[in-house]
């Protein structure tokens, strides 16, 4: 893997979804936050709507995955076999977003719900405390 993707890219990638997803409450995850975006549509500023998808994926492979780390290669293969199936095309043939893996769409309407205000009930802007992680 590390010839492949060298600088620990793999392990880092998967590790930052772990922190959003997988993490303890304690450790900074947000299971529950996050699956709420997984689930629900969200349009975007355009006008165009990105889907929700489905819950099952989210509580069988996201929410159980082990931290992910390079000293642990069984972990490793195991969240890879994981998260293979979540990089494959994701709806409608027809439709644009259709093209893209449900990991993609999923980031991509955190990253539309968290340049907004985080922290409705205060006048002044509060971005998401994981804005910086979701950014491509």
């Amino acid at each position: 893997m590390a010839a492949a993707f060298g600088a620990k890219y793999v392990v880092d990638s998967l590790r930052l979804l772990w922190e959003l997803i997988g993490a303890p409450i304690e450790s900074g995850g947000r299971p529950k936050e996050y699956r709420k975006y997984w689930i629900e549509p969200v349009t975007r500023k355009d006008g165009i709507t990105l889907p929700g998808l489905p819950a099952a994926f989210f509580d069988q492979l996201l929410h159980q995955m082990a931290e992910p780390t390079d000293s642990k290669w069984q972990v490793m293969y195991d969240i890879c076999v994981c998260i293979e199936t979540l990089l494959q095309p994701f709806g409608n043939v027809l439709q644009g977003a259709s093209r893209r893996c449900m990991l993609e769409i999923f980031f991509e309407k955190c990253e539309v719900l968290f340049c907004g205000n985080a922290n409705p009930a205060k006048q002044k802007r509060v971005p998401h405390a994981h804005i910086e992680k979701v950014q491509p």
